[in-house]
């Protein structure tokens, strides 16, 4: 079988298993909270993902080990941070629902636009300037940053907060490496000079 085939079975697997937990997530979760704006945030963007691995392309270059286990600090205190949502509608505040519904919704369109040069780890596909990119250069990091700051101030633990900073630590050092990536595409440089900030517009 080729590498390519043997890449291609992989993407499809993990497709799989996003759309499966996206399916889950509704299904286990307790009925006061089905239809709620958490978990169809959740089950949405699961579903998304799944679509993305299901239909990328090959990418050019793929970042290393270093790169790979920078985004994994992130991927793991945001995933450990998402298990702490609270399981009864009375825990939840207006202010962290807004939160989720506004970064799950920047998060799915960032996505979808990106949509075959999704990526987890670090790895350079065609470079993505429309929609959301041309106001800032990572708006679906954005987008999963202003959920975990809604998880966060729904669980209200100093737990959730160190791993609220743990993740968006772990998202900037993400950037930073993916950059680095992306700079041997002809067109990033320019795309760095039209588009000045990376995360946060005015800031940085």
């Amino acid at each position: 079988m080729s590498r390519w085939h043997d890449w291609r079975i992989r993407n499809l697997i993990l497709a799989a298993m996003f759309l499966a937990w996206g399916i889950a997530r509704l299904i286990h979760a307790p009925a006061e909270l089905r239809w709620s704006v958490p978990v169809i945030g959740s089950a949405l963007l699961q579903i998304t993902v799944a679509w993305l691995f299901a239909n990328r392309t090959v990418a050019r270059a793929d970042g290393n080990l270093i790169d790979m286990g920078v985004a994994s600090v992130s991927l793991i205190a945001g995933a450990i941070l998402l298990a702490m949502l609270p399981q009864r509608r009375d825990d939840w505040n207006l202010v962290s629902l807004i939160l989720i519904a506004v970064g799950s919704l920047v998060t799915i369109a960032a996505l979808l636009r990106l949509g075959r040069s999704f990526a987890i780890f670090p790895a350079r596909r065609t470079l993505v300037t429309g929609g959301l990119y041309q106001f800032i250069r990572h708006p679906a990091y954005a987008g999963e940053m202003i959920i975990m700051l809604g998880v966060s101030s729904a669980a209200g633990t100093l737990l959730a907060w160190l791993l609220m900073v743990t993740t968006a630590a772990g998202i900037v050092l993400r950037i930073d490496r993916e950059e680095r990536l992306l700079s041997a595409d002809a067109g990033h440089a320019e795309y760095r000079r039209k588009v000045r900030w990376r995360l946060i517009p005015a800031i940085w």
